[in-house]
């Protein structure tokens, strides 16, 4: 995937009712800020970053390819991560329209490994695999929601878990409207911050288009470096595109956070 990522973690992570969150999702209820204790633009998800694969599974030459990872919960639908300004949380289908906005834009695609959704029931297909997904420790999608007004802004991805390598992609996409104004590395670091917390991981990649500048600066914001080029990589349609392949380790992470946690809300 193509990423960017960041910090800040324990305690500021949510598990909320078990019951009552799986209640809410089977319902397609939005949690609202109540159920909480507390608490981009564009990057491929390998041109997912390139965005993750929006509906991605383990791929690439990962020790265990049907590697699930264990979670401390009983699945994603309990989880929900805070910022200053932001809740991410599981999608649930009553956002699919609001998916559906922001990936059929062109803007937004336009550094992917896909080209824009063309039908509403893409998103609805994606949100379902997403559930299956995290249940089965596969991937974590949350949806980035604007916390003063609820709109959904995109979504950041964590995925490709590599168990013994303790290893996982990032990415995310933003909204075109949400662009410029510090959100996705705000979502970002936030996520990158739990991988690194609460998950153990030990390195997050991300994969980029180069021409994606915006991206590779908010990568290298966060503490990424540039650790090689793969080029032509991606085809979509007759566009051809290289891809950008970047690193952050937890030492990293850990030695830099104090410039990012502005970003965390904390």
């Amino acid at each position: 995937m193509r990423l960017i990522a960041s910090l800040l973690f324990t305690g500021s992570f949510i598990l909320a009712s078990a019951a009552s969150m799986r209640a809410a999702l089977a319902a397609d209820v939005v949690p609202t800020p109540a159920v909480l204790l507390i608490t981009l633009d564009g990057v491929r998800h390998r041109r997912s970053t390139r965005h993750e694969p929006l509906l991605c599974g383990l791929s690439r030459s990962s020790s265990k390819a049907n590697f699930h990872w264990q979670f401390p919960m009983n699945s994603h639908s309990t989880l929900i991560l805070a910022t200053e300004r932001l809740d991410l949380r599981p999608l649930v289908t009553g956002d699919a329209p609001s998916l559906f906005v922001i990936y059929s834009d062109p803007g937004v695609m336009r550094y992917w490994t896909s080209p824009p959704w063309a039908e509403l029931q893409v998103a609805v297909d994606t949100i379902e695999g997403d559930r299956r997904a995290a249940s089965e420790g596969i991937r974590i999608r949350l949806g980035i929601f604007r916390r003063a007004d609820g709109v959904l802004l995109g979504t950041c991805t964590l995925f490709h878990f590599d168990e013994q390598c303790r290893r996982a992609e990032i990415g995310y996409g933003l909204a075109s409207f949400a662009w410029g104004q510090g959100y996705a590395t705000e979502a970002v670091a936030r996520l990158l911050a739990f991988g690194f917390g609460e998950m153990k991981l030990n390195r997050i990649e991300a994969e980029i288009d180069p021409l994606n500048e915006a991206s590779a600066r908010a990568l290298e914001r966060q503490g990424f470096v540039r650790e090689g080029l793969l080029r032509e990589r991606w085809i979509v349609g007759d566009q051809k595109s290289d891809s950008a392949l970047y690193g952050l380790l937890a030492a990293d992470f850990n030695a830099c956070r104090g410039n990012l946690i502005r970003w965390a809300g904390q």
